[in-house]
């Protein structure tokens, strides 16, 4: 088959799809399928942080001041794909609009069936939607639904976001978790002398000042212990004004994007992770993995499934005396700490690697199926509810209509 992977931030940071897409074009080479990776970039020197491996082909979406790419870019790839005629062109989706947006531009006509990841727990999705089509939550609930209709497949990260679909979608979703990083060779961290707690984004999603204020709280009565902030985002420049305030620059460390992050849990006795929302987080997979217990809030999607209370991890209410409690725990309670990441690292072995790209190649395999008459989906779902069928194509017009106003906006006519 050929697989046309879009992961459009994949030389503009880290994220933890990024990783995935890399981690599945690598596989599916290996499998003998034809791979092809599509993402923006700033500079034609820019590469995926995230190594693609040996006969993955690179696509890029130069972009210049804003993160859509110019007209004279698309163009020229959409002649590329054209040419190329992959069976699947599949679309993670991050954030808003702008991903499905250019999907739509670059692939309309040619009859290329789509697939779709959507990369984060459904409420943010919505969020994004409600504020780039100006719409009211509820409508931004039934837009969000039609834009994984105009794709024939779509994957969810975590098989409990299946209920935020209806019925006459169902048929069409894969759900299922990221596997998790094969640390078997890793030794446990406690074996260092470093007392160090780590916390990784700094996206206002991830609430870095939460962990930066929770620490503070305690950090006089533990001065050997420090905390560490690996990656970028808009939040750091809270948790500087944080550190500068207090004083603390000798133990709480803004280390910026770090290159070798399986280092830093290797080194690491505790995660904190105060998101909101998350999809299936990669940075709670990757610490429970190397037997990191984390710290997170009851109410954060993607984290409360990954984490049970008590045995794999510590969940707390909302707030910063929680995190600053759950720290302190696990700083004076060494058997504990050690105990649940021991189980953590046990509850995060399976579903293993192979059987998670088994999943991928099924579904590719799937969506590829439909490349000689894309239009069968629609009979099939008219099939399972008309009403609801002629409902969801209504909304896909009104959302395709708001993609092309996006698009003409950024990119010009």
């Amino acid at each position: 088959m050929k697989i046309m992977l879009y992961s459009g931030a994949m030389a503009l940071g880290i994220k933890g799809g990024q990783r995935t897409t890399a981690d599945i074009a690598r596989e599916m080479v290996l499998r003998g399928h034809d791979v092809k990776c599509v993402y923006h970039s700033r500079e034609t020197s820019d590469k995926p942080f995230y190594d693609l491996g040996e006969g993955v082909e690179h696509l890029q979406l130069k972009v210049n001041d804003s993160i859509y790419p110019g007209r004279r870019v698309l163009l020229e790839a959409r002649k590329k794909i054209a040419a190329w005629q992959p069976d699947v062109f599949f679309c993670f989706v991050y954030g808003g609009l702008i991903y499905p947006a250019i999907t739509w531009w670059l692939l309309d006509g040619l009859d290329i069936p789509i697939g779709y990841q959507e990369c984060s727990a459904p409420d943010r999705l919505v969020n994004f939607l409600a504020e780039d089509c100006r719409v009211e939550r509820d409508r931004a609930e039934v837009l969000r639904i039609a834009l994984y209709a105009t794709g024939i497949r779509t994957r969810l990260v975590m098989p409990s976001y299946r209920s935020s679909f209806p019925d006459i979608m169902q048929p069409d979703l894969y759900a299922f978790r990221n596997p998790a990083p094969d640390s078997s060779a890793n030794q446990h961290a406690d074996i260092t002398a470093e007392n160090l707690i780590t916390h990784v984004g700094l996206a206002p999603v991830k609430q870095p000042e939460v962990s930066a204020e929770a620490f503070k709280s305690i950090a006089s009565k533990y001065p050997d212990w420090k905390l560490q902030f690996c990656g970028e985002g808009a939040g750091r420049a809270r948790v500087e004004k944080i550190v500068e305030d207090s004083a603390l620059g000798q133990q709480i460390l803004v280390r910026g994007q770090v290159d070798d992050m399986e280092r830093e849990y290797c080194r690491s006795k505790i995660l904190v992770a105060p998101s909101t929302s998350e999809g299936c987080p990669l940075m709670v997979l990757e610490a429970m993995s190397h037997r990191v217990p984390v710290i997170g809030f009851k109410n954060c999607t993607g984290i409360n499934e990954l984490i049970q209370d008590g045995k794999t991890g510590i969940l707390v209410d909302s707030g910063v005396q929680g995190i600053a409690e759950a720290i302190e725990e696990f700083i004076c309670n060494e058997p504990r700490r050690l105990s649940l990441g021991s189980s953590a690292a046990q509850s995060v072995r399976t579903p293993d690697h192979k059987s998670i790209m088994d999943k991928w190649e099924k579904m590719f395999r799937d969506i590829g199926s439909y490349r000689s008459n894309p239009s069968v989906l629609d009979l099939e779902r008219m099939l399972r509810n008309n009403e609801k069928y002629r409902e969801i194509n209504q909304s896909i017009s009104v959302i395709k209509e708001i993609a092309h106003n996006l698009m003409l906006s950024n990119i010009g006519k």
